[in-house]
């Protein structure tokens, strides 16, 4: 008997493990999917986190091309102070550079014991000369082609290489980038508008025109160009061309520069979704303005005359507040902002003039 009691008691052991069991798979079965709500906010973020990146990366930048010889004597350095769309203007400071035999490395002119004067012209052509000056009387001075600019009488702009803070600013005139494309076109095509603008530089050795008795020669071709700082909310690339190195003796000894400046990512999507913002706004007043005057399916509510009101003051100011805004005329204004105030606008008259309590 005991032998069977036993035996019982292990069964029924046994069976409740066993209901015990099917009961929790069945509670484990019964179980919600784990919340995934946060993976869009998780996406959002990295998203955002990777835009803000770049975009810093791409204000702290200046792409240019036309090189920088690390063997080339005598080099240039622009200094980017500030833009003035208004006024389409580029503040540069130029200053010299130079490298020492044996030494790749940049030094400004009047740094180390290799001290000249050098004469900067701006907007300028170095031309051919056919005149032999008297190697003897400038020793330093190896015998090359001579190039002298197109007006002999023209001053510089300035003298540079006796100290290395020497600089000088230029102001350079900005145009649209391509002529025919509208949608590009400086502050009315806001912010996908481009401007391109250039300058001409020729660098002359101001000893040896003196010693030599040549004014305004003895031009010398800049073989490198370097472009600093950054203008905030702007982008600027630049190219050079050194017509020294072309092989044509007509072709000049001069450096021309060009820039290319356009809106970075940051004001492009900052732009962008202010004017999606102000569509969905305007379209969703309008929906519950036809819904409550036109089929009469909602019931008047103060609630969107106060939406209403508060979006005509709202967008001013959110127009006002996108970086670099220019004067209201822009084809963002057109497209975006006026129809949008004019539907929220219309939408309250009608709800008014339907429900004046």
């Amino acid at each position: 008997m005991a032998c069977q009691r036993a035996s019982n008691t292990a069964n029924s052991t046994r069976a409740r493990f066993a209901a015990n069991l099917i009961e929790h798979r069945k509670r484990i079965g019964r179980r919600p999917p784990p919340d995934q709500n946060h993976i869009p906010l998780v996406i959002f973020l990295v998203v955002m986190l990777s835009f803000v990146v770049a975009s810093v990366k791409a204000q702290g930048t200046i792409h240019g091309s036309g090189g920088k010889r690390k063997d080339a004597p005598v080099q240039l350095r622009g200094n980017l102070v500030k833009f003035d769309s208004e006024g389409q203007t580029m503040m540069v400071s130029w200053s010299l550079l130079y490298t020492v035999p044996g030494d790749s490395s940049l030094y400004s002119k009047g740094e180390k014991s290799n001290v000249r004067k050098w004469n900067l012209y701006r907007d300028a052509m170095a031309v051919p000369d056919s005149r032999t000056p008297n190697m003897t009387t400038i020793p330093f001075i190896k015998s090359y082609d001579l190039y002298c600019v197109d007006n002999l009488t023209l001053p510089p702009i300035s003298t540079l290489g006796q100290h290395k803070f020497e600089s000088v600013d230029t102001g350079i005139e900005f145009t649209q980038y391509k002529g025919d494309d509208t949608l590009s076109q400086p502050l009315f095509a806001y912010p996908f508008d481009v401007w391109t603008g250039s300058i001409v530089l020729t660098l002359t050795d101001q000893v040896a025109a003196e010693q030599a008795g040549f004014p305004n020669c003895f031009a010398l071709g800049i073989h490198g160009i370097s472009i600093r700082g950054h203008i905030l909310n702007w982008q600027v690339s630049s190219n050079t061309v050194n017509t020294c190195e072309d092989p044509d003796p007509d072709a000049g000894c001069e450096l021309h520069v060009k820039f290319i400046i356009r809106r970075p990512c940051l004001v492009k999507v900052t732009a962008l979704m202010i004017f999606i913002a102000g569509w969905i706004v305007a379209i969703v007043i309008a929906l519950r303005t036809y819904l409550t005057i036109v089929t009469r399916k909602q019931r008047p509510s103060p609630d969107i005359i106060a939406i209403s009101l508060a979006s005509l003051f709202a967008f001013p100011g959110l127009r006002y507040m996108l970086p670099g805004t220019p004067s209201f005329g822009t084809l963002l204004d057109l497209i975006g902002i006026l129809p949008n105030v004019f539907i929220i606008l219309f939408c309250s008259i009608f709800i008014v003039a339907k429900n004046p309590s």
